[in-house]
């Protein structure tokens, strides 16, 4: 079952059907991981990604880049696409690039497949927003659920606030549990409905 959450920005920004079809691929992925996580091991995304996708160190990347993905001619490469990934920065920030980067692989680069991808023209309706916006929220969003999914976080929150004096060093502890930048795990525990939205 996909994890939907009806209190994510993102539920609101994007059509329903792609906001459905962004959670069941991030559902899928997790499923085939296997694990209860937390985290999701980057080198198990890395194998599933494999057949698929070639995926280079690129430390030269441009300032404030830390990761890029690009389509593949599959006659030439017998790879769907490539990505190129900064490894010099955090490991937060590189797990949180990578996923991201495996959102527009999965549902933007790989050829359409009803159960597997989403195509990347849309014309199902009126856009609520740019294609290429649309895209950049969509790979945000399977990071997210991905990363994050709702039941590692559930599990994970009662432990981390009884070794903790503070929702805040509890949200800490829990993003460094799941490997993932801070506001990214505060932002997903309130909309889990675990912590308060910040005052004001």
């Amino acid at each position: 079952m996909p994890d939907l959450d009806f209190s994510d920005p993102a539920f609101y920004r994007l059509p329903f059907q792609a906001y459905l079809g962004v959670a069941r691929v991030a559902a899928a992925m997790v499923t085939l991981y296997g694990g209860d996580g937390p985290p999701f091991p980057i080198l198990n995304l890395f194998g599933l990604l494999a057949a698929t996708t070639k995926i280079y160190p690129a430390n030269t990347l441009e300032r404030g880049v830390y990761g890029y993905s690009l389509p593949l001619d599959y006659a030439r490469h017998r790879k769907h696409a490539a990505m190129f990934l900064d490894t010099t920065v955090s490991s937060a920030q590189l797990f949180t690039t990578f996923f991201h980067e495996a959102g527009h692989v999965l549902l933007h680069l790989l050829p359409h497949s009803p159960d597997l991808a989403l195509p990347y023209d849309r014309h199902d309706g009126p856009p609520l927003i740019r294609d290429h916006a649309q895209a950049e929220i969509e790979a945000d969003l399977f990071a997210r659920l991905t990363m994050m999914p709702q039941a590692w976080v559930q599990r994970a929150w009662p432990w981390t606030t009884a070794l903790t004096a503070t929702p805040q060093e509890a949200t800490r502890v829990t993003a460094g549990l799941f490997n993932v930048p801070v506001d990214w795990m505060a932002g997903r525990l309130q909309t889990l409905g675990l912590l308060p939205p910040p005052a004001g």
